[in-house]
């Protein structure tokens, strides 16, 4: 079953968001989904901060990426993990589970 997360950073500029996108990229490749990764998608808040939406395969694969490549990449920027707000969503449906070819 997916699980979603959606974060905001507070007070983060747009090069500060570019570090981290550039920090996660040279861990995993350009263009390359972490493990058990479906969905991505952020960009700025209307107060300054970033907002983040992510898809995953399970809470474990979120907590790897996290752990070992996220709040790293955070911090190289110079923000603080800890002011990530992180609302973990349940998901009753995602697309991934529509067959090829669309509903049946």
């Amino acid at each position: 079953m997916s699980i979603a997360y959606y974060s905001e950073v507070p007070n983060v500029t747009p090069e500060q968001a570019q570090q981290v996108s550039d920090f996660v990229n040279a861990r995993l490749g350009p263009n390359t989904p972490p493990e058990g990764g479906r969905f991505h998608a952020d960009g700025p808040t209307s107060d300054g901060g970033w907002w983040q939406f992510d898809l995953w395969e399970s809470a474990e694969h979120f907590t790897r990426f996290y752990d070992a490549i996220l709040a790293p990449a955070i911090t190289q920027v110079g923000l603080d993990p800890g002011t990530v707000t992180l609302r973990q969503l349940e998901v009753k449906w995602d697309s991934t589970q529509v067959p090829q070819g669309g509903p049946a």
